[in-house]
């Protein structure tokens, strides 16, 4: 140990404060020795930055020295908070970190100077001394600035959504995830090599040419909807619907489009399904001939007009506006609210009711009506339909028939409908014109084959019990099957009554054909089985959010019945936090006319249920509606949190790694800088002694490889930890060369606006070869590095100086791990081979000895962005 008494300290005529701020005593004590040997300066200590800023209160410094590396707080924090207070106090950063990993941060955040603490104690006291006074000297030093962009991308794997980030144009993906792959069919490294050409192939034909124009116009600033639906094409040729979110971001220093996608395809085709039958009903329904009322009943009074076909509008002469939302009454003359309530309740217990009433015509006048009424449920609510016949015309013949049978003949055959009068054993007596033109039978055929010659329907016994209520005086309403001569079958529906025929008792029958009427409840029992047979959840909501009607998952999910889910309000389904967005989101459905959300609801249990939201604007009727399809989120949440929980594991014990190589080369290389720190001054002291000399000399070339080897490890710990990203590869070349002080070899760099796939060890890269042709290139006075384009679409990056080149004996061993002409670790090209590796590059020397060094790095067309050809 050298003690401070056995050293002479000169006179100095000008003093430089200084605040030294380490942990490490050792290093405090041999720098303020050599410091204080080389300059005028007068040394103060700090152990930790809490000390440094309590000194820096109360004292007055020219310069603050700070260690990187130190307990609670770095030396690059130290340096944040000073600038936070607006301490203007000049910084320089002394650390035996390696210089390309701290040196560019500790500049862009306003350190004054940096020094390296490694290597010989002449050099680097001599560097810092220097420092020191020309930092004082000029006060406002400039700040070194070196753009570096590292983007995180923070996006789960394993999300639902196939998501791609999109440069262009042309269009070409940056990004794709595992979610992506498996909706197109391709692995996400296959979507990011497709050529611009290629990607248009994913979009269906009649798609491409409005979603690139999307693309386009938003990459361009112009505002463009941010969610829509298009088609796409899987890799097997096969046609999928996706509902695609898109936004624009920065991507790289370039703007980008993020594109989210969920596959559509089943809820299309449910929502297709329910338009075709949707149509159909409509069809049936508009063209039939029966007078149609759809009525919706409400939770009280009576029921409610829904919708009219035309056929109903005419008869009752009024428009679809007119009679919309008015009560039944308004029709029905002769039955009051408490008649209308009681056939209702009738009809809520699955009863179908046939009965004649008066309806009220637009004009004043009545038509007599027969009506045939049943309940039919859509989703949560109840309806009912109303088929409706005018028998003013059967009403006047049964009076006719009954006061004179001489007139009946006439007004049976000027019915549209068909009519039999039948003898009380299933005979025809008599048959009108219309039921020969629907059965296809001459009247002589029907008249001889009877009731059970055209109904295989109605069982013998069904038949006596309809005969027998016909002769107590009952009107029969029923519904059968006839079948026509060619084997057709047609429902119809029977009215049947007693009439005297030729002076005897008889029954008439009107039969009317119901078969477009089937047709149409068929069609409704469809669409509502497909609603109900969808397992996402499905809600239509009106503007303020009520429920207006819902499927069957949409109640079993949440744990309640079908009549609790027909009182709870939408608002009541979400938690708190969801419940006070609903406005919002409504605003946002009237504003783009979809939407796409997470919620959480809260299930009949109080347990909470997370659920992927897609809605949209629909019109029933003329009536905007919000149609809602809700999907378990609870598989997806859990998968979530547990490759959040191993990625959170993978980064502790990452970090204990980290941590624990760090501090250990730390130490030991504080406790080196000291070891050379007192050989250099011992040599000072003893340099007439060559015995001492040569042997303090020995001990600083130990000292001097460990270091080395040290860097080497450190830098080895690091490779491949950081995520690839594209670097533009002329900018690294650059921030390499800035990294040597005083280079007086030329660089030519020819490499500007050429992105690669690859990390920040790139700037390593040619840092790596900058230093090989500086040490060992003898003669070079110049490095060029540029890059040729290859035929595969990748390139070649290649490096080359005009120094003494490399000896044919030593090419084959040049990335061996410890290769050495002397003077080195060996680590520097073995460890640039393995960056090579992480990078998926090729690496050869193809210089001439003699002529310079050429090294050639041959990098994949999918590890390219893009080029400047200029």
């Amino acid at each position: 140990m050298v003690e401070a008494s056995d050293l002479a300290v000169s006179d100095r005529k000008s003093v430089i404060r200084v605040l030294h701020v380490d942990d490490d005593p050792n290093i405090l004590e041999i720098s303020k020795l050599l410091l204080m040997d080389t300059g005028n300066f007068e040394i103060d200590n700090a152990s930790c930055v809490d000390e440094a800023f309590k000194k820096l209160s109360t004292g007055q410094y020219d310069v603050v020295i700070s260690d990187y590396e130190m307990p609670q707080k770095n030396g690059l924090q130290f340096l944040k908070e000073l600038k936070e207070q607006k301490n203007e106090t000049p910084f320089i950063l002394f650390t035996g970190k390696g210089r390309e990993e701290v040196a560019i941060k500790a500049l862009n955040l306003g350190a004054d100077a940096y020094i390296n603490k490694q290597g010989n104690p002449e050099t680097v006291y001599g560097e810092l001394s220097y420092a020191l006074v020309n930092t004082v000297e000029r006060k406002t030093f400039k700040r070194l600035h070196f753009e570096f962009e590292s983007k995180y991308r923070n996006i789960v794997e394993n999300t639902l959504l196939g998501i791609v980030i999109v440069q262009g144009p042309p269009a070409r993906f940056v990004f794709a995830n595992a979610a992506m792959g498996k909706l197109t069919g391709y692995s996400p490294e296959e979507l990011v090599a497709l050529s611009p050409e290629d990607i248009p192939k994913l979009i269906h034909p009649d798609d491409r040419m409005s979603f690139f124009n999307r693309f386009g116009q938003r990459l361009a600033g112009k505002k463009v909807e941010s969610i829509y639906e298009v088609r796409g094409i899987r890799k097997d040729g096969s046609t999928t619907w996706l509902e695609a979110s898109a936004n624009l971001i920065e991507h790289n220093g370039q703007k980008s489009e993020q594109a989210a996608f969920l596959d559509i395809t089943e809820r299309k085709r449910a929502e297709q399904h329910l338009q075709e039958s949707e149509e159909k009903y409509k069809t049936l329904f508009e063209q039939a001939g029966d007078y149609i009322l759809i009525l919706e009943v409400p939770p009280t009074g009576v029921p409610i007009i829904y919708d009219a076909n035309t056929s109903a509008l005419q008869i009752h002469g009024y428009t679809r506006e007119e009679i919309i939302g008015k009560p039944i009454t308004f029709l029905d003359e002769n039955s009051g609210n408490e008649q209308v309530m009681d056939r209702v309740k009738k009809l809520l217990n699955n009863e179908k009711l046939i009965f004649e009433s008066k309806h009220r015509r637009k004009d004043g006048s009545t038509i007599n009506a027969e009506v045939s009424i049943k309940k039919v449920k859509v989703g949560s609510k109840n309806f009912l339909v109303s088929v409706e016949r005018d028998i003013t015309e059967r009403k006047k013949a049964g009076e006719a028939l009954r006061e004179s049978e001489a007139n009946y003949r006439n007004l049976i055959n000027g019915m549209d409908e068909s009519a039999w009068v039948i003898d009380f054993e299933g005979n025809f007596l008599d048959l009108n014109n219309a039921a020969v033109e629907m059965l296809g039978y001459s009247k002589e055929e029907l008249l001889s084959l009877g009731i059970k010659g055209i109904d295989n329907y109605l069982s013998s016994e069904q038949v006596k019990d309809l005969t027998s209520h016909v002769v107590s005086g009952e009107t029969q309403v029923f519904e059968t099957v006839h079948t026509t001569k060619d084997g057709k079958n047609i429902s119809v529906e029977i009215s049947s009554s007693l009439v005297t025929y030729h002076g005897k008792s008889a029954t008439l029958a009107i039969a009317r054909n119901i078969t477009e009427r089937k047709k149409v409840e068929e069609q409704l029992k469809i669409a509502a089985g497909i609603f109900d047979l969808a397992t996402d959840s499905i809600f239509v909501l009106d503007m303020e959010g009520n429920i207006v009607t819902f499927n069957e998952a949409a109640y079993k999910c949440r744990g309640y019945s079908k009549d609790e889910m027909t009182k709870i309000k939408i608002q009541d389904l979400n938690s708190p936090e969801s419940a006070q967005l609903v406005k919002l989101r409504i605003d946002e459905l009237l504003k783009n006319g979809g939407a796409v959300f997470e919620a959480v609801e809260v299930c009949k249990d109080k347990s909470l249920l997370p659920v992927d939201v897609h809605a949209r604007l629909i019109d029933l009727e003329g009536k905007k509606l919000i149609l809602s399809v809700a999907r378990d989120a609870r598989e997806r949440k859990v998968a979530e949190k547990k490759l959040k929980d191993t990625n959170d594991r993978i980064e502790v014990m990452n970090e204990k790694l980290r941590v624990v190589g760090s501090l250990t080369r730390h130490d030991v290389r504080n406790k080196l800088s000291a070891v050379n720190g007192y050989t250099y001054l011992l040599k000072k002291k003893y340099a007439g002694q060559m015995d001492i000399a040569e042997g303090l000399g020995k001990i600083e070339q130990v000292v001097a490889d460990s270091v080395k080897i040290f860097e080497a490890a450190r830098m080895y710990e690091q490779l491949g930890v950081e995520e690839l990203t594209f670097v533009d590869a002329g900018k690294a070349v650059d921030e390499a060369a800035a990294l040597f002080s005083g280079l007086t070899i030329k660089v030519v760099n020819d490499c500007n606006g050429t992105s690669v796939l690859a990390d920040s060890f790139l700037r390593q890269l040619f840092y790596n070869f900058i230093d090989n042709t500086r040490k060992y290139g003898a003669k070079a006075t110049t490095i060029k590095v540029y890059f040729e384009l290859e035929e595969s679409g990748g390139l070649c990056l290649i490096y080359e100086d005009d120094g003494i080149g490399i000896p044919t004996e030593n090419k084959s061993k040049l990335f061996k791990e410890g290769f050495s002409t002397g003077g080195s670790t060996g680590f520097g090209l073995f460890f640039i081979k393995k960056m090579m590796d992480v990078y998926d590059w090729t690496l050869t020397e193809k210089g001439e000895p003699g002529k310079g060094a050429k090294f050639i790095i041959s990098i994949p067309a999918n590890a390219v962005s893009n080029f400047d050809k200029k």
